[in-house]
């Protein structure tokens, strides 16, 4: 009897254990997924950083420069050269047969 009672008690602890087992391996599992998708996020984001520091160092590089002073000139102040005429529209969209809206219609229409 005692015999059958000793092997019942190993029994559920060897039972408790495997179910304290499976748990903790779950938990486990999905925090190593969580950290993953983690990591992946960061390496993504450390990426975007690096071609933007980049892209900064060579925009200092040209800072100072007599094109980059012209090109900014140009670009934030309308600026032109003597002798240059500026053609400004006043309704941009005219010059495309189509809006963007429009565009998208058709190419959809196209696409069935």
């Amino acid at each position: 009897m005692q015999d059958t009672m000793r092997w019942g008690k190993i029994v559920l602890v060897c039972t408790l254990a495997l179910i304290v087992f499976f748990v903790a391996r779950g938990q486990l599992q999905s925090a190593q997924k969580q950290l993953s998708e983690e990591e992946t996020a960061l390496r993504i984001q450390q990426a975007n950083l690096n071609e933007e520091q980049v892209s900064l160092e060579a925009q200092i590089a040209l800072v100072g420069t007599d094109s980059y002073v012209e090109s900014r000139a140009r670009e934030d102040y309308q600026f032109i050269k003597p002798g240059e005429m500026r053609f400004q529209f006043e309704n941009p969209e005219e010059l495309y047969a189509y809006s963007d809206e429009e565009a998208r219609i058709l190419e959809e229409a196209m696409g069935e």
